[in-house]
């Protein structure tokens, strides 16, 4: 499994591909954060974020946490100039950034990272009795990649990596909420969850569902074709126990979440956020 000082490393790989010179933009009083759904790990993130500029930095701007879809919608409302600062996932800021993906011929140079956040985690959520052992058996499932806009592309970026398209599933486009209870009412078989662990909504179905929902144990031959295929996922442990009623260790796949801005936002709030997350990490 790969350590945190393997991610880290890949981390300042990742980061090269966008300054960090955040240039003086026109002055204002309130500035407002992207987010995500009140129920996932963006949130609050965000509200972390917020804390630590106006509690232990004693930032004199106003920042404000604006719910969201979650990385995709953060990053088109950073493009449009919505927000000021965002949260997104690692593929998603270079897929801005460079025009690809969901932007594709829509490269947003002015893209711009402040500091790395904490390793999120993509994994996937299936029922005990849709009998799922191997990516191949999600073919012609009824599936959740999340709701439009949530970041779903980084699901499709590994489905894809492991040689299937996006109709080999029966795809439900739902929020977290929705999710949840589809899941435990059955009307799906499968989720993609993207956060950080412990997740809370994952705590919530493993406690409901006891065995019934299991955590998808990626295999070594599909981690190795995501990795080929790009190289800024990795495998991660997430040990027995981590959750409620959960014997056995799954890999799943990591990565990193960035908070980003542009060139609109003052140097000082730049500087504030990035020098205070780092020397409170417990945020």
């Amino acid at each position: 499994m790969m350590k945190k000082r393997n991610l880290l490393k890949m981390l300042l790989v990742v980061t090269l591909l966008v300054t960090v010179i955040i240039s003086v933009g026109a002055q204002k009083n309130l500035y407002e954060i992207g987010a995500g759904p009140t129920g996932g790990n963006f949130y609050p993130m965000a509200v972390g974020i917020e804390k630590v500029l106006a509690e232990k930095m004693n930032c004199t701007y106003t920042t404000k946490v604006m719910v969201s879809g979650g990385s995709t919608d953060n990053a088109n409302l950073l493009a449009r100039g919505q927000v000021d600062l965002a949260i997104l996932t690692q593929p998603d800021a270079q897929a801005l950034y460079e025009g690809t993906g969901a932007w594709q011929g829509r490269a947003f140079k002015d893209l711009q990272i402040i500091t790395p956040l904490i390793p999120g985690h993509i994994r996937l959520v299936v029922r005990a009795d849709a009998n799922v052992k191997t990516l191949a058996d999600l073919k012609g499932k009824r599936f959740s990649p999340g709701q439009m806009g949530s970041g779903e592309s980084t699901f499709w970026h590994i489905w894809e990596a492991c040689g299937y398209s996006q109709n080999d599933l029966r795809r439900e486009y739902l929020d977290l909420g929705g999710i949840v209870d589809a899941l435990k009412d059955g009307k799906i078989d499968g989720a993609y969850l993207a956060g950080s662990e412990p997740y809370s909504s994952l705590i919530d179905l493993k406690t409901s569902m006891g065995e019934k929902i299991q955590i998808y144990n990626f295999t070594e031959e599909e981690v190795a074709k995501i990795m080929a295929a790009d190289p800024r996922y990795a495998p991660w442990l997430c040990k027995a126990g981590t959750y409620p009623n959960q014997s056995t260790d799954s890999t799943i796949i990591a990565y990193h979440y960035y908070l980003a801005t542009t060139g609109e936002l003052p140097n000082d709030i730049a500087y504030l956020a990035a020098k205070g997350l780092n020397e409170h990490q417990q945020w």
